[in-house]
């Protein structure tokens, strides 16, 4: 495909309102399922936060069902107040990264105590726990300092802190980073595993995914999310 090819079909995209999901979808959805966990995956507008809470409050209906609230790359300023009332207090887990805490938490970040301050904030708008992921550097990347060679994971449970780190990985292949932090997160709680366990399986998992991602495209590419299963058959 072009870059005119792709600069056409950008245009051509219907807006996001123009797609309503019906309210007998957010009802029904999960009833032939045993769900615990589920995640948000990005809201980037007010609108797309509304139509989730919607089908949040369905999936709440069924008791022991807890949401782990992935990636909040928001675009508007007034989808970050209603995040902030609306989801966060119903989530058993968030997972911003550096610039989305900072946003959220309306607290700079450029160190790891700045980084606990914002977790405890935004464990004060009614999320049960908060994990700040480091692999975007935060200030590395606004400030234009070279990027650590660790990357640090914190995780609050609204009363204690811990560090989750690994060594970072070279690599512009890094798209769904976030959405697969969070699910991986969730799948974790979801099979029994404490936070911290699910925390330090999730960033394992997806520093594999990024050391085995398949190479495609010129810009950020795409994960390899069945990276164990291609190591385990040689």
């Amino acid at each position: 495909m072009t870059g005119e090819e792709r600069s056409q079909m950008r245009s051509s995209q219907l807006p996001a309102s123009s797609f309503q999901v019906p309210d007998a979808f957010h009802a029904g959805w999960a009833t032939p399922f045993e769900v615990t966990f589920h995640t948000t995956g990005p809201i980037t507008t007010e609108q797309r936060l509304r139509a989730l809470k919607r089908f949040q409050l369905a999936v709440a209906r069924q008791p022991g069902v807890e949401a782990v609230l992935g990636p909040a790359s928001l675009l508007d300023r007034t989808a970050v107040q209603a995040l902030c009332t609306e989801l966060i207090p119903r989530a058993r887990v968030i997972t911003p990264n550096v610039p989305e805490a900072e946003a959220l938490s309306g607290l700079r970040i450029a160190s790891m105590d700045d980084a606990r301050e914002a977790a405890r904030r935004l464990h004060h708008m009614g999320a049960a726990a908060v994990i700040i992921t480091g692999g975007h550097g935060g200030q590395a990347t606004i400030g234009g300092q070279d990027l650590p060679a660790e990357v640090v994971d914190l995780v609050f449970d609204g009363h204690a802190f811990h560090e989750c780190r690994a060594p970072r990985i070279d690599s512009r292949h890094t798209h769904g980073t976030g959405c697969t932090f969070a699910s991986a997160v969730a799948a974790s709680l979801a099979l029994g595993c404490e936070l911290l366990e699910a925390a330090r399986l999730a960033q394992r998992y997806v520093a594999g995914a990024i050391a085995h991602a398949p190479g495609i495209g010129h810009g950020r590419g795409p994960l390899d999310h069945f990276w164990e299963q291609h190591t385990r058959s040689g």
